[in-house]
């Protein structure tokens, strides 16, 4: 179990409801993200695991257990190719997607959501974050572990089998912001990263604050934590899908007015469900969106 009212973190998140999708304020208004990212002194006021339990378990038949490295730390994931993959994948092999599941631990619920993309014919890569079901490093709530996202997808694409110009992340929830995260990173293998439900407000952390381990009130530390308010400086497109029942405000055209005042390369999309029921429906429109002729 996650603890205390963090539980509240596989609730709907109400981004068209809330305010704090602006620009960073202040003086770093004008400095990019991976400029402040740079200059970030974090500092962490507890140094302790993801705040969820987890169980260990077996992957299932054609899944294997494996480990990736991001800086020091050794990770842990559960990693499969399609069926077709050994004798259809010729000289540039099969594509390729990096799943970031939803909470703070990873389960084998967790890859059985993720399995339609396997069953499509792409490459999956379910990886644990720093502090993720026994792994090692400190919880960080959105930094250190974007570090881990962009080495799991780099992971992926140096796999045998498969092709490194197709690589794609998709998250749900907590791991929608992750791979929301990746898009404004630099040098990541990646063509385009997707997400279902997992916009987030600066309002995040006062909602979390029992679980938040740095200064919350430090504008450069929550800044570098959402992809909201860094939508200009994106460096690939994202596209966010949301559940009609997420949010008080259903109609797609609400939703992209959030963004439509930036110059970004954020898509949003309304699909039917709540935060968890819009998953599925998210997971098919977004392999629908890779397959379609650009």
């Amino acid at each position: 179990m996650i603890r205390s009212r963090a539980a509240r973190l596989l609730l709907p998140v109400l981004l068209l409801a809330l305010a704090g999708c602006g620009s960073p304020e202040g003086e770093d208004e004008d400095r990019s993200y991976l400029e402040r990212l740079e200059a970030l002194e974090s500092r962490l006021l507890v140094s302790e695991p993801a705040p969820q339990s987890y169980s260990e378990e077996v992957p299932p038949d054609g899944v294997r257990r494996i480990r990736y490295p991001s800086g020091d730390l050794s990770l842990m994931g559960w990693f499969a190719l399609p069926d077709h993959a050994a004798r259809e994948t010729g000289d540039t092999g099969v594509p390729g997607v990096v799943y970031f599941h939803g909470g703070f631990a990873f389960g084998s619920g967790d890859f059985a959501d993720a399995r339609p993309f396997l069953d499509a014919g792409f490459a999956l890569l379910a990886p644990t974050l720093r502090g993720e079901n026994g792994n090692p490093g400190s919880f960080e709530m959105f930094l250190g572990e974007i570090d881990d996202a962009v080495a799991a997808i780099r992971w992926l694409a140096e796999q045998p089998g498969v092709d490194p110009d197709r690589i794609y992340a998709f998250g749900h929830s907590v791991g929608g912001n992750v791979s929301a995260l990746v898009s404004l990173r630099a040098d990541v293998p990646v063509v385009h990263t997707g997400s279902s439900g997992g916009l987030y407000p600066a309002e995040l952390f006062e909602a979390w604050s029992d679980i938040v381990p740095f200064d919350a009130t430090r504008e450069d530390e929550r800044s570098v934590r959402l992809l909201m308010g860094n939508q200009r400086w994106m460096q690939r497109p994202h596209h966010a899908f949301m559940g009609i029942g997420d949010s008080g405000r259903s109609a797609k055209e609400d939703a992209q007015g959030e963004v439509r005042n930036f110059e970004s390369k954020l898509e949003v999309t309304v699909v039917p469900g709540d935060h968890m029921s819009s998953l599925r429906p998210s997971i098919d429109a977004y392999i629908e969106l890779i397959r379609a002729p650009e």
